[in-house]
């Protein structure tokens, strides 16, 4: 089962594998869904969403261990297609990118860490939906990401894993937009630790191998565009398996920024950002 807010569900596949999605948890007014996915060092990931209805234009914002990037954007006023976006980077320039990865958390003892302390949102990758409203076109600027710090091996967030940035690549060229929020839908938030932590934790049961069973690959299509934010606690428990999705062909568009947003565009047949 994936998580689902209204008309929107998300998952993240690695290396072309959607992953199982465990303890999933719905904050008490419905717009915050939580659970737990097993993560895989060394692996590249890409985090993927669906807007069943197609109503409205919709924003979505990925921030990796509280790393806030550009987003993407669903366009309302094109309703061919399945709704589906896909996040598999961060846009450093309007021909470049870094790809989302899993890594090993590197640990220090080294005292002055220990004072630094650990990211707060290590460990969590979120994505958040937003009803919007696109604007005019804004040139893509030049973006760059620090390199994640190592973590002190008494700090509490020790781990085993963290997210990071790839080494930069080319891509197409993008066109960005501005963009204008107007209302927040949904904030999906995906836990992630190596599966063995998991089920020392009881979150995956001991004899299930889930990263050895054979999942479909998906491939995302449609209008995408880029963005980010933040959030509340959950109660309300649930859990599952998930159905994957086929996609069909469609028009891609990014976006950047926090409060209003740049986008991207290309025009491509199947999309596959894994």
């Amino acid at each position: 089962m994936r998580m689902k807010i209204g008309h929107h569900t998300a998952w993240i596949t690695i290396a072309g594998a959607e992953q199982l999605q465990y303890s999933i948890e719905y904050s008490p007014d419905g717009t915050l869904a939580t659970c737990w996915i097993a993560s895989q060092a060394g692996k590249n990931f890409s985090v993927s969403w669906q807007d069943s209805l197609r109503a409205y234009s919709t924003s979505g914002h990925v921030d990796v261990d509280g790393i806030k990037g550009n987003g993407r954007i669903l366009d309302g006023n094109k309703l061919n297609g399945d709704g589906i976006l896909s996040m598999n980077s961060f846009t450093t320039s309007a021909t470049t990118h870094r790809l989302f990865m899993f890594s090993e958390l590197e640990l220090t003892d080294d005292d002055q860490y220990l004072q630094k302390g650990a990211p707060p949102d290590l460990g969590d990758i979120k994505l958040v939906i937003y009803r919007c409203q696109v604007l005019d076109v804004n040139p893509t600027s030049r973006r760059n990401y620090a390199e994640p710090e190592k973590i002190h091996e008494r700090s509490k967030k020790a781990m085993g894993h963290r997210c990071k940035l790839g080494q930069e690549v080319e891509r197409p060229f993008i066109t960005a937009f501005n963009t204008n929020k107007v209302e927040k839908l949904a904030t999906f938030v995906f836990k992630y630790r190596p599966l063995a932590q998991l089920q020392a934790n009881g979150i995956v049961p001991q004899d299930k191998h889930v990263q050895d069973k054979k999942r479909k690959r998906v491939a995302p299509s449609n209008e995408v565009i880029d963005l980010s934010q933040d959030e509340p606690p959950i109660s309300k428990r649930k859990q599952g398996n998930r159905n994957p999705v086929k996609p069909e062909p469609g028009v891609v568009k990014q976006e950047g920024g926090s409060g209003g947003g740049i986008g991207e565009v290309r025009h491509l047949g199947v999309i596959d950002l894994t």
